[in-house]
């Protein structure tokens, strides 16, 4: 709001503004967007494509809840850019990124240190720069597991969960689910992406239950028919292609789709046409960000705000 004062972080830009002088002072405030000046504190999110993220809406009502002076902005890159943008990002002095498809594989070879599910899948979807430091994390496992919660699941040891997709979302929820003790199903059209993925979970989770099998194969259906879970990080399209048939998973199977945009995607209209319990990524989107948010800043995330920036209503109370 103009004639505010807001917080200035310890040697951020416009540290030279007079001592007790907003930077902002005297600048007018447009309404719906954050003020700009010259200590704002940026944050980016890099992705090929980004027009279609709700992240830089999300995470401005949230730095704005908290009166903070930072800004989120999305940054469309080419795969063969990803290095460069990294780089860049850290010389002109960001807090930090998201990192989305395509590039959560390569942005992990791009950082100076990773930290937890990150350091051992070598998938990276949040970087906090730091004391000269660029360092990776992935939010993206938690991030699920909460929506599951929000959606009356809770993921106990003994569930079973078939997972379709090796790409960095389907690795990073495989591995949640490993982690919280599900039995899990990993499936994917690609075979060599599939048994490159399933190596590295196995060794990230030893002694765990874990089954990769490919996305067409006719063994999937048993599976399927068991499944106390089916996630789809995988596009309609592979599903379509592998012979994917909805009616192949039993009624109390719940159906987590990671796209949110469209809000129904074509799986998610199937199977609620058959009485299935089923909803979109946008709870996962939430509260991946909210992870992401308090690693930058060091803030709890004002996670109710951020979830009514987007639309979702299924937050669980606190």
């Amino acid at each position: 709001m103009a004639g505010e004062e807001r917080a200035v972080p310890a040697g951020g830009r416009g540290a030279s503004a007079a001592a007790g002088t907003p930077a902002t002072a005297g600048l007018p405030a447009i309404a719906g967007l954050p003020a700009i000046a010259g200590d704002t504190a940026v944050v980016g999110l890099v992705g090929h494509p980004v027009a279609h993220s709700l992240s830089p809406a999300m995470q401005n009502v949230a730095f704005a809840a908290c009166r903070l002076p930072w800004v989120y902005v999305a940054f469309d890159v080419e795969p063969q850019f990803i290095a460069p943008a990294i780089g860049g990002a850290r010389a002109l002095g960001l807090r930090g990124l998201n990192v989305t498809a395509p590039h959560k594989g390569a942005a992990a070879r791009f950082v100076d240190r990773r930290v937890g599910a990150a350091a051992v899948l070598g998938l990276v979807n949040t970087i906090v720069f730091t004391g000269g430091e660029a360092v990776g994390y992935e939010t993206d496992g938690a991030g699920f597991l909460a929506a599951c919660a929000d959606h009356g699941l809770q993921v106990v040891p003994g569930l079973r969960a078939v997972v379709a997709g090796a790409g960095g979302a389907g690795v990073l929820i495989a591995q949640a689910l490993l982690g919280a003790g599900a039995r899990v199903v990993l499936a994917n059209r690609d075979r060599g992406r599939l048994e490159d993925a399933a190596a590295r979970l196995a060794a990230a989770s030893p002694g765990r239950e874990l089954a990769a099998i490919p996305l067409d194969d006719p063994g999937l259906a048993v599976e399927l028919a068991h499944a106390d879970l089916f996630v789809n990080a995988t596009s309609s399209a592979d599903l379509v292609v592998a012979g994917f048939e909805p009616a192949r998973l039993a009624l109390a199977t719940r159906v987590a789709d990671v796209a949110y945009r469209p809000a129904e995607t074509l799986l998610l209209r199937a199977v609620r046409g058959r009485g299935l319990t089923a909803w979109n990524g946008l709870g996962m989107l939430v509260h991946q960000g909210a992870a992401s948010f308090t690693l930058w800043t060091g803030k709890a995330a004002p996670i109710a705000a951020m979830a009514q920036a987007v639309g979702y209503t299924e937050l669980a109370a606190e």
